[in-house]
């Protein structure tokens, strides 16, 4: 279920992110990163909500204060891609 928009998908449809050793949520296109994740489905309007205030806090709330932060790494990725959906076909997000 995507963390923004609340729409239900097969997992492996949704762009997993994880939370790494350093505190900072990163793209886990592979799902094996230990721990609690958080999902987005790809649509554009999830996708821009990363780049708000309020859409940061509401990721950073969905790993229950494990989070510290989020990657720079993660968020330019996923600006140059323009959007999340092409994260299907480049595994190595």
């Amino acid at each position: 279920m995507c963390i923004f928009c609340g729409k239900r998908l097969p997992k492996g449809t949704l762009l997993r992110l994880a939370v790494d050793e350093a505190g900072q949520v990163v793209a886990d296109p592979e799902q094996r990163r230990p721990g609690r994740g958080a999902y987005l489905c790809g649509e554009e309007a999830c996708f821009r909500r990363l780049f708000t205030l309020k859409g940061r806090r509401r990721l950073l709330s969905a790993f229950r204060g494990k989070a510290r932060g989020v990657s720079p790494d993660l968020l330019e990725n996923l600006a140059k891609r323009g959007g999340l959906k092409e994260h299907e076909q480049d595994p190595h997000l």
